[in-house]
């Protein structure tokens, strides 16, 4: 009974608690009593998730630095670079952090910052010379001759820099300046000369191997000229009066480039005329044939005159586009240019202009001839008018390379002499003709005429000088080069042939009966017209054209380029 009791009272107290907590009155103060245990519940929990995280122990961090050391401490979960950034430590552009700076932080760490820079630094680099080595039978067999002393260069270049902390890690070469170019040493080294010595009129220069010799009126007296190495022989002339040699040199980034140098000189210091790309033409003036341009100021000093056409180099076949132009330059004694002026333009240049313009000045000074694939015509250099002289089919090469027949003036400037090609004999077509004919036209009226049927299309024409006969007529010879098979004359070799100027008394001189023939190259009259000079398998000779008999003159086998003039000793 007495447990009953205490269960109703019991209930009766809940009810109470409950009629009163539903009271408005107490509502109020139930909703703060709530609000209360909330939010220490969250503070509870809260507390509970960020212990974990940081422990409420910053993370020591060391930043070695310039050669310093910083410590911060930072909360776990922090980067490096959030470090660096409450140090105070700047970061240039190269600089390099280990660890990076995107790493997080969560325990004690050492921070290193590398310092990095670049700079760009100029030195100066000694450039080692160069030994050459030329063998010649001037000297005898076994001596060694010092011509040139070699001499160390000089090169500015520019590095680009990069230290880590002080100390270089790269070094790289951007540029190179040549302030002063090596001078290479050059030993001639004597050769048995298998050859007995011959006398001549006159000096005959030659290039061999990029190099340039000369020799003077006998063939053990000779010398260098110019022993760069780099002569390209595409223009190799004397001077009318020997004392200046015109040559071409190969020329980094184009094709070649036009200088001079004294002959009269032991090594001279080449001239550059400032001309660039010169195949086809550059030729020296008949005596002072610049004299008729020259303003009156200058004239009086011109005691040269060269003239040369240009291309511009293409990287297809054949390497150029020739320019078909034409240039003249006026030299006093010193080489010095005291004028230049253009007499052609830039021009297409006609039927396969591409290839180039071959000139041959006058002896008469005041005209030139040139001859294209399509024809010959006359300049006359005074007025600058041009006259067609001669109209001929062009040959077709089917190659990268085009023919343009050969011309050559008689002494007397009064005959022009070409390789004309002729009507085919059979069944190809005219352009594919295999004829080619040696014909003579005079300049002041008349008929060419036919002097030589079936040349071949390299005959390298070439004019003796005149010879006074015994009844006081002047007189010439005209040698010539016959294909040995005219019908294949591109790839025939050839024999050398001397003739009158009307085609009478032709006779073959060279090489000797059972010899292999020559390759297509130039023929040179000696000044007096007695000898003939030939290349024969990259090698000079000479050549008596009465007797026929011959005598080589070089033996190394690299002879690109040769010239014969008579030397003026009074200058």
């Amino acid at each position: 009974m007495h447990g009953l009791n205490q269960k109703r009272s019991l209930l009766e107290f809940r009810e109470k608690l409950y009629q009163r907590a539903h009271s408005p009155a107490m509502q109020p103060i139930l909703r703060n009593r709530i609000h209360l245990v909330v939010l220490h519940a969250a503070a509870i929990f809260l507390a509970a998730c960020a212990g974990p995280l940081n422990g409420r122990i910053p993370v020591e961090v060391a930043i070695l630095a310039d050669g310093i050391t910083v410590q911060v401490d930072l909360p776990p979960g922090s980067t490096v670079f959030d470090a660096l950034e409450k140090s105070g430590i700047e970061l240039g552009a190269n600089d390099r952090v280990e660890p990076p700076s995107f790493t997080i932080i969560s325990e004690s760490t050492i921070i290193s910052v590398f310092r990095i820079t670049e700079t760009l630094e100029i030195e100066t680099s000694p450039i080692p010379f160069e030994r050459q080595i030329l063998r010649s039978e001037a000297i005898p067999e076994g001596e060694t001759r010092l011509l040139q002393a070699g001499k160390m260069g000089l090169e500015e270049i520019t590095y680009r820099i990069i230290k880590e902390q002080g100390k270089e890690t790269i070094k790289i070469a951007l540029n190179h300046v040549a302030l002063e170019q090596p001078v290479p040493e050059i030993l001639m080294i004597g050769e048995r000369s298998a050859f007995i010595p011959v006398t001549f009129s006159g000096v005959i220069a030659y290039a061999s191997a990029g190099n340039a010799w000369l020799i003077e009126g006998e063939t053990g007296n000779r010398r260098p000229i110019i022993l760069t190495g780099d002569l390209d022989g595409r223009i190799f002339q004397l001077s009318p009066d020997g004392r200046w040699l015109l040559f071409t040199r190969l020329l980094e980034g184009e094709i070649n480039s036009l200088w001079i140098a004294k002959t009269r000189s032991i090594l001279p210091e080449p001239i550059s005329l400032e001309a660039i790309n010169i195949i086809h033409y550059s030729q020296w003036g008949p005596g002072v044939a610049f004299d008729e341009f020259a303003s009156d100021d200058i004239a009086d000093n011109i005691a040269y005159s060269i003239a040369y056409s240009t291309v511009e180099q293409r990287p297809s076949a054949p390497g150029w586009q020739a320019n078909n132009d034409l240039h003249l330059l006026a030299l006093d004694e010193t080489g010095i240019l005291l004028d230049q002026r253009t007499i052609l333009e830039s021009n297409p240049g006609g039927l396969y202009g591409w290839w180039g313009t071959s000139f041959s000045w006058s002896p008469n000074k005041d005209r030139m001839a040139f001859a294209r694939a399509d024809g010959i015509w006359m300049l006359d250099l005074i007025q600058g008018s041009i006259d067609s002289l001669i109209r001929i089919t062009p040959f077709q090469t089917f190659g990268d390379w085009a023919w343009v027949p050969q011309i050559a003036w008689s002494p007397d400037g009064e005959i022009l002499f070409y390789i004309n090609h002729g009507p085919p004999i059979s069944l190809e077509s005219t352009e594919a003709s295999q004829v080619f004919d040696l014909n003579a036209l005079p300049i002041e009226g008349g008929y060419k005429v036919q002097l030589v049927n079936q040349t071949g299309m390299f005959s390298y024409l070439e004019t003796s000088p005149l010879k006074d006969r015994v009844a006081g007529e002047d007189a010439y010879q005209l040698a010539y080069l016959q294909a040995i098979f005219p019908s294949a004359s591109e790839t025939s070799r050839y024999r050398l042939i001397i003739m009158d100027r009307d085609g009478s008394n032709r006779k073959i001189i060279f090489p000797p009966e059972g010899e292999p023939g020559l390759e297509p190259g130039a023929i040179r009259w000696s000044p007096n017209g007695e000898r003939l000079a030939v290349l024969y398998n990259l090698d000079l000779w000479l050549i008596d054209p009465e007797s026929g008999k011959s005598q080589r003159l070089t033996a190394d086998g690299q002879t690109q380029s040769f010239d014969w003039k008579e030397v003026d000793v009074k200058k």
